[in-house]
């Protein structure tokens, strides 16, 4: 078997194992059923997202958009990470960066716990985007790409993260209104669509609101 003909069975085992953890997931969060009655590629929210379930000027519609914007930096983040052989995580960062973000949202008086924990949660789904790219192109290091500088990327990241902030009370009242878990895959459904997500993209942007419905 040619090495063509492996990386593609590869590919098609991982795209397969990606949808099939995305859809257990869709249905933790209650909205899979939709996905299961909307298309044969049920896995992938954004089969079920052909239309804009909230208004683009609302609190969710944007913390959804802002998400996916800093979930896509993952990608050069990977190759970044790639050039230099630097490690995915950097947990002393990571609870730099925790820490500061607490901080700032006491000016929008936002629950510091409720803030750390989606924070968190956006952090490892980039993660997850890193560590799967970082593996194909381990495998097939042709796919890579130049990289950007790193400190650019991070700045682009931070400004997106003040910008979460200043909407995420909205958002999170919104979210209280009526069914949180529909309402949020609804919402993920539609962003995934419209960002032109793959399964790897898709999964992690569900993973990057965590627990965020099941919160008091």
């Amino acid at each position: 078997m040619d090495k063509v003909n492996v990386i593609g069975g590869r590919q098609a085992a991982t795209k397969s194992r990606l949808s099939m953890v995305l859809l257990t997931m869709l249905i933790c969060l209650g909205g899979g059923h939709r996905a299961l009655a909307g298309s044969t590629d049920a896995a992938t929210p954004a089969a079920s997202g052909s239309s804009r379930p909230v208004s683009s000027n609302s609190g969710l519609a944007n913390l959804v958009r802002l998400s996916s914007e800093r979930l896509a930096l993952a990608d050069a983040v990977a190759v970044s990470k790639f050039h230099t052989g630097k490690a995915v995580e950097d947990p002393q960062r990571i609870q730099q960066q925790l820490q500061a973000l607490v901080e700032e949202s006491k000016q929008y008086a936002l629950e510091p716990q409720k803030v750390k924990a989606f924070f968190s949660a956006q952090i490892e789904a980039n993660q997850l985007v890193q560590y799967n790219l970082l593996d194909t192109y381990a495998v097939t290091p042709d796919l890579v790409g130049p990289a950007d500088d790193l400190e650019t990327i991070r700045q682009d990241i931070t400004r997106i993260n003040q910008q979460i902030l200043s909407i995420f009370g909205a958002a999170e009242a919104e979210l209280k209104q009526g069914d949180c878990a529909v309402k949020l895959h609804e919402a993920i459904a539609f962003q995934a669509n419209d960002s032109d997500f793959d399964d790897l993209h898709s999964m992690a942007l569900v993973r990057a609101f965590g627990d965020i419905c099941r919160q008091p």
